[in-house]
């Protein structure tokens, strides 16, 4: 990462996180929140409600790399720069019962890196290219509810717009194909990349959508202390190359875990846990290479659980 100067009046962050990334976890966009106002406001049982409300505008730069495996002697990509807009709210009611966060956001990216196979003649190598512009842009909001006493909901979603704005020089990958009549000749393998236009595709590796909802019941009874969790997280189905060719249809993954301290000895603690439930089956990562292999994937963890027995000291 580098640092570099950006207006008097921006919020500058010597690292940055790319806005694509993991599918679980695709929209991770650090936005400082800087709070434009507060307003109290008088609820129908004369208490006060607090809204706080916030504009801020950043600038992040990610540096150029030199991200090629064997041979590096490619010049690497240029700086990526994020103009990031957000306007928001944070609120409770209730009697702070419910509390409620609510953004909207814009980022606007120039010379987006995109991954890319740079074909060397004797083989090809992982780099880096640029894209000239690209833009996400969104709302997000998130909830957590106090249910009765110990138990909580919470709530969260974001819908994403996120598209390459300008992308002449994208690699397009394609099946072996007769040159005569353009039919695909093997189902299996890939020629070497090809450069086209990806101008309005839409960025590689964020859904559209994503949705999760969970709950949580603390309980501190005469024989301990037990803590329930339970959570299912759905994600749209995404693109995982510029080109938009392979894509990751979507999925949810349900996840639930039960902790018990005893009164006796409450330094102790036994957690029972198991993550991906319904054992769903997805992938975590593609990479299109261009020989017979074709596509290489890399598949998700399927249904774990495990007991964790953990101490205070």
């Amino acid at each position: 990462m580098s640092g570099h100067d950006c207006p008097a009046h921006v919020t500058h962050y010597g690292d940055c996180s790319s806005i694509v990334g993991n599918p679980a976890d695709y929209t991770a966009n650090p936005r400082s929140r800087i709070a434009a106002s507060t307003i109290a406001a008088k609820t129908s049982s004369a208490r006060a409600r607090r809204l706080l409300s916030f504009a801020p505008r950043s600038c992040r730069i990610h540096s150029g790399d030199r991200c090629n495996t064997l041979p590096l002697n490619f010049d690497p990509a240029l700086a990526e720069t994020v103009d990031s807009y957000e306007i928001g709210l944070k609120t409770d009611f209730f009697d702070r019962r419910v509390r409620l966060n609510l953004a909207l956001f814009q980022n606007d990216i120039k010379n987006p890196q995109v991954q890319t196979i740079i074909n060397t003649g004797a083989l090809g190598v992982v780099g880096l290219t640029n894209a000239q512009k690209a833009r996400s842009r969104g709302v997000e909001a998130d909830a957590n509810i106090l249910v009765t006493q110990g138990l909580t909901a919470r709530l969260a979603g974001t819908c994403l717009d996120a598209k390459y704005i300008e992308f002449t020089n994208a690699p397009f990958n394609f099946p072996p194909t007769d040159p005569v009549t353009g039919a695909i000749i093997s189902p299996f393998g890939l020629l070497a990349p090809v450069l086209g236009d990806a101008s309005g595709n839409r960025l590689a590796r964020v859904p559209k959508f994503r949705f999760s909802a969970g709950i949580n019941y603390d309980v501190k009874a005469e024989f301990g202390h037990v803590i329930f969790d339970a959570s299912v997280a759905y994600t749209a189905k995404f693109a995982f190359d510029a080109d938009n060719r392979i894509v990751q249809p979507h999925y949810a993954l349900a996840n639930a875990s039960i902790s018990y301290s005893p009164t006796v000895e409450d330094r102790w603690t036994v957690r029972a846990w198991m993550n991906n439930i319904t054992n769903k089956k997805y992938y975590l990562n593609e990479l299109p290479v261009a020989n017979g292999s074709g596509n290489i994937s890399a598949p998700a963890a399927p249904r774990t659980y495990g007991v964790e027995v953990g101490v205070k000291f």
